[in-house]
């Protein structure tokens, strides 16, 4: 796993509407929001700039978004 810090575009989104696993070949396992970690995740809960996604992902497509 790699924590991912959240991409401009994906601000104010879901993971509906995000289809990272469609799109970019990863599983968010867990969210980070300050201390807090939850992996109890609600895929039509906004994001906030705030927040850092747990993911598992291809390392080769992951890098494309770095």
């Amino acid at each position: 796993g790699d924590r991912l810090l959240l991409q401009d575009a994906w601000v104010g989104k879901n993971l509906i509407e995000l289809s990272l696993r469609k799109k970019y070949d990863m599983n968010v396992v867990a969210l980070r929001n300050g201390d807090e970690i939850t992996t109890a995740i609600d895929p039509a809960c906004p994001l906030t700039k705030d927040m850092q996604l747990l993911v598992i992902a291809n390392t080769a497509k992951l890098r494309k978004l770095k």
